[in-house]
């Protein structure tokens, strides 16, 4: 939780992680939009009974008060750890997250349990590696279409990071491809998680259209993307004899000094 907190304050954010089931519901109520305007993530990294009962509990706020929120569906599909995907599939299916962000893996694993039979059919033929809650198949070695089904199922947003990063958005058909490779990120622990909480900040403040919604799925684009171009910057500036610890404290420092003008110059957001 540390990185994801520091992640969301080097970016001008207010981070509060609350798992309890006493008051995490409570507090995700503050996020509504008549009291804070805020946003919500849910992330599995970490499980028990009790923290999964708060999750559902929060995801139920959420939905009820129309607070967007992240789905972090973090080693889904890994054989030895089906309760997690259990949990996974359930909070999808009844509650709808805002956005779903995850490696390849997990979001091949997540087709594959929610999609109709025909389609999880296909899914089966397609197999990924993972390693832990890493994925060791790219993004861009899946057939996207699975993807677009995903998030056509679940009517939101599902974000797939990897070598580029793919933004699709099952409501209005968006989809944007982010193309900042940072292969290093990988090295560090909760990298991912803390994009997800991102992309929950950037759904707070997701600018509304004509029609009075707000438009998720460039907001989750252009958080990956702000995200993936400061680590890219922050790569830079790194010695010869540099690590993931050198990184770390070097995308803290450039997701807070990197300016507005440079991130506009810089990010590199395909629309399909």
């Amino acid at each position: 939780m540390d990185i994801m907190a520091n992640v969301l304050l080097a970016s001008n954010m207010s981070p509060a992680m609350v798992h309890a089931e006493e008051e995490a519901s409570k507090f995700a109520a503050v996020c509504s939009k008549s009291v804070a305007n805020g946003a919500v993530s849910i992330n599995i990294g970490t499980i028990s009974n009790d923290w999964a009962n708060s999750m559902k509990q929060v995801a139920a706020v959420c939905n009820h008060q129309n607070i967007p929120w992240v789905l972090d569906p973090v080693a889904v599909g890994v054989p030895a750890l089906q309760y997690r995907t259990d949990l996974a599939t359930e909070l999808i299916l009844t509650y709808k997250p805002t956005v779903i962000r995850g490696n390849s893996a997990e979001c091949v694993a997540l087709a594959k349990e929610v999609l109709p039979p025909t389609v999880q059919k296909e899914l089966a033929n397609f197999e990924t590696e993972q390693s832990g809650a890493d994925s060791l198949t790219d993004s861009m070695d899946v057939n996207l279409e699975y993807i677009n089904e995903l998030a056509k199922y679940t009517g939101g947003v599902v974000c797939m990071t990897g070598s580029n990063d793919y933004v699709t958005c099952g409501m209005t058909g968006k989809r944007y491809l982010v193309c900042h490779n940072v292969p290093q990120l990988q090295l560090i622990t909760a990298a991912g998680c803390s994009l997800s909480s991102l992309i929950a900040g950037f759904l707070a403040t997701a600018i509304e259209q004509d029609d009075g919604k707000r438009d998720y799925a460039i907001a989750t684009a252009h958080a990956t993307a702000y995200f993936s171009l400061a680590a890219e910057e922050a790569c830079k500036k790194l010695g010869p004899d540099s690590g993931p610890g050198s990184l770390r404290v070097e995308l803290l420092n450039t997701l807070q000094n990197i300016t507005p003008q440079k991130v506009k110059a810089l990010t590199k957001i395909q629309q399909l």
